[in-house]
């Protein structure tokens, strides 16, 4: 799951906190 989450932060290309959590 967390490798969905780093690949979904790279094509948004910003700092999403939610995403992270």
């Amino acid at each position: 799951m967390k490798s969905l989450i780093r690949k979904s932060s790279e094509i948004l290309e910003e700092p999403c906190p939610k995403w992270k959590m």
